[in-house]
C-alpha cells in the first residue's frame, strides 16, 4: 500500500502536439506498482489546453480547483470544481481552460 501527496510530485511539461500550458504529476503509474489504472493531476494553465484526441481506454476526471470546459463531438461543457467527468473509450475530447 502507498500514500501519496500529488503536490509534492514534481510535475512536467506535457510537450506533446496540441497541448499548451499543460503540467502533469504522475501518482500512480504501470511504472510505480499501479499496473492496470493510471492517476495523474493534470494542471491546464489559464489560455492553456490538452490536445483535442482520443484513445481506445476509458479515463475519468475529476476537476480539483478551478474551471474550463469540455470539448468533444457535441457542445461544450462547463467545467469547474467538484465536477466529475467520464470519457468513454474513443471518444474526441479536449480540456480547456479559459485566459486569465
Amino acid at each position: 500500500m502507498e500514500v501519496v501527496d500529488f503536490r509534492k510530485l514534481e510535475g512536467f511539461t506535457v510537450d506533446k502536439p496540441g497541448f499548451a500550458g499543460v503540467v502533469c504529476r504522475e501518482v500512480f503509474t504501470p511504472d510505480n506498482g499501479a499496473p492496470t489504472y493510471s492517476m495523474r493531476v493534470f494542471e491546464v494553465q489559464p489560455g492553456g489546453n490538452t490536445a483535442l484526441h482520443r484513445h481506445d481506454y476509458e479515463h475519468e476526471v475529476f476537476v480539483l480547483e478551478g474551471e474550463g470546459d469540455l470539448v468533444g463531438e457535441a457542445a461544450a461543457v462547463p467545467l469547474m470544481t467538484g465536477r466529475a467527468v467520464l470519457v468513454e473509450p474513443d471518444r474526441l475530447h479536449q480540456m480547456n481552460s479559459p485566459a486569465a
